[in-house]
């Protein structure tokens, strides 16, 4: 895509979309969020006004970088600090060669990315670890010239060019020459149309558009969702009527579908099906229907045993050229969400990796449903996991909290659907995600088994102490390795054994999760883990420790959980992770009978009016229940 023709070839629903949006957020008080940008309008203007490359020579050259230095906010700054440091000393060291590069860098006889690139040359000359970056060189230009230049920042570009599927050039000069031209694009956009409200839009604002729409959070979030609503709901009607869908593939970029076609040469079965209703396409657009789709289908069909069009309608074939189209820039908004609410839900540990499913998840065959999905870290898939969603379909958004089709428990989804995404923001579902965090934790919350010393040799301590410890006191964590130092130690423990016991203890254990005590065939107390990992570094026995809330302190045997569960604990693991349901559903019912332990354990020595106010908190619990139950 040429820099001259990028509006022309732009993604014009997605450009409509953010253009709107990016007003709105600039000029009305449809967001909770401000648009805080005056600053860079007001420190450029007196740089203009101060600055004057006519008056820079030798001499001064050093202070004309310290006024950048001092103009350059340290909130929202303009450039990293390391970038106009090294230019400090770059220009105290060879102040005549800076001010000859200075003045080269505004001579526009040259191409703009040749000026920078030498610059930079000379820099790495001079200190081959020199920080010149694309940062430095607009806020030098604009400086100096915001009428002809303007500021750039990396991120913000690299997410627009993701938008959009524009293809951002490695080398430094030609990175900056290219957004540049896109941003005179868009000023004179900005202009042609009267989108601001000001009498003349400049490239500041060209730069303030890239930047805004990727780096605050509400108006990125409504760009995308607002998208991909809709994109959604365009999906739901060509599947609906498949011509309409057909008609779409045939007006699309001839260069596209070229490539497509040369993709499936030599193809089989369904792509050989791609392949000549493309060919047939490009030959002679206008003589190409439905019907013809369904008479290459039948025709390549009939050339093998099998039936190929068995799981395949005409939707399905034809998704895979169009959405190519649309793969990269649904992808980057699917993630920008997914990074946005990673960022609003930080008290969460997920998983790490991004679990975005595009309108292609459902093995290439097209879907009308796309979303993503936050689930806890230490979860092997998201299919056993509760799951805070995020998804479109036909038009419509869902949003909050859903169950994996592996998950066993007794409560429910809690979804919240919503037909139109014109008045639905960023805070909607933030506060929808933040109320079923409870039920997200209990779906997800974790059981383990653990043995509070020898012969239960520690349980007094532990249930006195409300924590529960491993021992090793001769390894240091987090200062060292823990498998190191396993072995340097000689503790007669496979190293890996250790390290995985550490692991579980200081990082899969989370605060929620329930721990069962074990000791001598007998369960001596169940608790919640309330507290972080911490070292009581006065001890040398079992000085690592979580705080717990012990729950149920009424010993009982192992086997009372059934037979399976005793030879389940028995094992010799100072730590198990206990994941089988049957016996999570048993410690749960022990842990509710705790419950009201007090009362049926107490009542005997309490008075008439204790006896009296048990036997009434008894019968509101059983009030409560009933209506429940209804």
């Amino acid at each position: 895509m040429e820099e001259e023709n990028f509006l022309k070839n732009v993604n014009q629903d997605l450009f409509s979309i953010a253009v709107d949006e990016y007003t709105k957020y600039r000029y009305s008080d449809e967001y909770d969020a401000a648009w805080k940008e005056d600053y860079k309008y007001e420190i450029l203007e007196d740089l203009n006004q101060e600055l004057s490359l006519e008056q820079v020579t030798s001499e001064n050259i050093v202070s004309v970088v310290e006024k950048l230095q001092d103009a350059n906010p340290s909130t929202g700054s303009f450039v990293h600090w390391s970038n106009l440091d090294d230019l400090k000393k770059f220009a105290e060291a060879k102040p005549n060669e800076v001010l000859e590069l200075f003045q080269n860098l505004f001579n526009e006889d040259d191409p703009l990315n040749e000026r920078i690139t030498a610059f930079r040359s000379q820099g790495r000359e001079f200190d081959s670890n020199i920080s010149l970056g694309t940062p430095l060189f607009g806020y030098l230009l604009a400086a100096f010239g915001r009428n002809k230049y303007t500021l750039f920042k990396g991120d913000p570009f690299r997410n627009f060019a993701e938008w959009f599927d524009y293809d951002v050039p490695s080398n430094l000069g030609e990175k900056y020459e290219k957004y540049l031209n896109i941003c005179k694009e868009l000023r004179t956009h900005f202009n042609e149309n009267e989108i601001l409200e000001k009498e003349e839009a400049e490239l500041l604002d060209s730069q303030d558009f890239i930047y805004s729409i990727s780096e605050y959070p509400a108006l990125t979030f409504k760009i995308a969702v607002s998208y991909l609503s809709d994109f959604s709901a365009e999906l739901a009607s060509y599947k609906e009527n498949p011509e309409n869908f057909l008609e779409k593939i045939k007006q699309m970029d001839k260069e596209f579908l070229v490539e497509k076609m040369e993709e499936y040469t030599d193809s089989k079965k369904i792509r050989k099906i791609r392949y000549q209703i493309l060919d047939k396409i490009l030959k002679d657009p206008n003589s190409v229907s439905l019907d013809t789709l369904k008479d290459i289908m039948d025709r390549v069909s009939s050339n093998y045993e099998e039936n190929i069009l068995k799981s395949w309608d005409e939707f399905k074939i034809l998704f895979e050229i169009y959405f190519a189209n649309y793969k990269t820039p649904v992808n980057a908004l699917l993630g920008s969400v997914h990074e946005i609410l990673r960022e609003k839900l930080t008290e969460e540990e997920f998983t790490p990796g991004k679990v975005i499913n595009d309108f292609s998840w459902n093995q290439n065959f097209g879907s009308t449903r796309a979303g993503i999905i936050l689930f806890p870290n230490r979860n092997k898939s998201h299919r056993d996991s509760g799951q805070l969603l995020l998804d479109f379909k036909g038009g419509k958004l869902r949003y909050g909290l859903y169950l994996g089709d592996k998950v066993k428990t007794s409560q429910s989804e809690d979804l919240v659907e919503k037909d139109n995404p014109e008045y639905f923001y960023l805070e909607d579902v933030v506060d929808k995600l933040k109320s079923v965090l409870p039920i997200y934790r209990e779906v997800n919350k974790k059981y383990w088994k653990i043995s509070p010393g020898s012969g239960a040799s520690q349980w007094e301590n532990f249930l006195e102490g409300n924590y529960i410890a491993i021992n090793w006191d001769e390894l240091d964590y987090p200062e060292k390795d823990i498998h190191e130092q396993a072995e340097e130690e000689n503790l007669e423990l496979d190293p890996d054994y250790v390290e995985k016991q550490f692991e579980y203890f200081t990082k899969e254990m989370k605060q929620g999760d329930i721990v069962l005590a074990y000791g001598n065939t007998k369960i001596l107390g169940i608790g919640k883990i309330v507290g972080g990992y911490y070292k009581e570094e006065s001890l040398e026995l079992f000085p690592h420790r979580r705080e717990v809330e012990w729950l149920h302190i009424n010993e009982f045997k192992a086997e009372e959980l059934g037979e399976d569960f005793y030879e389940r604990v028995r094992l010799n693991r100072t730590i198990l992770l206990l994941d089988e349901q049957e016996f999570i559903e048993k410690i749960k019912s022990r842990i509710e009978s705790t419950s009201y332990y007090w009362l049926t354990t107490s009542v005997k020595d309490l008075g008439l009016a204790g006896k009296l106010l048990v036997t009434g908190l008894l019968l509101v619990r059983l009030i409560l229940k009933a209506l429940i139950d209804e």
